[in-house]
C-alpha cells in the first residue's frame, strides 16, 4: 500500500547571478486509493472518505486526502545552477498509495537574490513561508505504479518582485 515518490526540482535561466531559495520542508497531499472511486464497492476502508447522497464515494476528494512529508536535504538551493537541463534530487520518501494532488514547500528565511555580485535579501510574498503547487496528471512520470517521479520547474525570473529600489520579494511562480 506505499508508492515511491521523488521530486526533482529545475529552474529556467534568468538575469541574476543567484537566485537562494531556503527549502525547508516538502509535502505532499495523497488521495489515498482505497478512496477513490475505483469500481469496487466493497472497500471496507472507506471511514475517513466522503460519501455523497447516494453513499458513493466522491472521486478525489480532499478530504480524505492526508499530507505527507518527503525526506529532504533541507538548505539553500540556487536556481541557477538548476537551468539548461540540469536539476537535482529535491526530495524523495514513501507515501501511502494514491494520487498525488499538491505538493508544499515550506520556506526559511535566508532567501537571496544576487544581482551585480552583491546580495539582497529576499524576503515572502505577504510573510508567507508555504508554496502549495497543485499537480496535474501529466506532471508525474510514472516510472511504475508504485515509483512516481516529479519534477518542479521554478520559474525564478517570473518569481522575483522588486518592491522598491533594492528591495525584492519573492512570489514563487
Amino acid at each position: 500500500g506505499q508508492q515511491r515518490v521523488r521530486i526533482r526540482l529545475s529552474d529556467n535561466p534568468v538575469s541574476f547571478d543567484a537566485v537562494n531559495v531556503d527549502i525547508q520542508r516538502v509535502e505532499v497531499l495523497v488521495v489515498p486509493d482505497s478512496c477513490r472511486k475505483n469500481g469496487n464497492d466493497d472497500d471496507d476502508d472507506d471511514r475517513n472518505c466522503h460519501h455523497d447522497r447516494n453513499g458513493d464515494r466522491d472521486r478525489d476528494r480532499d478530504d480524505c486526502a492526508v499530507w505527507d512529508t518527503l525526506d529532504i536535504k533541507a538548505g539553500i538551493y540556487n536556481l541557477l545552477d538548476l537551468s539548461n537541463g540540469a536539476d537535482t534530487l529535491l526530495a524523495t520518501g514513501f507515501t501511502i498509495a494514491g494520487k498525488i494532488k499538491k505538493i508544499r514547500l515550506t520556506l526559511g528565511t535566508q532567501n537571496s537574490v544576487v544581482i551585480d555580485s552583491v546580495s539582497y535579501p529576499l524576503s515572502s510574498w505577504n510573510d508567507f513561508n508555504r508554496v502549495t503547487i497543485s499537480v496535474r496528471g501529466e506532471d508525474i512520470d510514472q516510472i511504475n505504479p508504485t515509483d512516481l517521479q516529479l519534477w518542479l520547474d521554478f520559474d525564478a525570473g517570473r518569481s522575483i518582485v522588486k518592491v522598491r529600489n533594492n528591495q525584492f520579494v519573492l512570489k514563487p511562480y
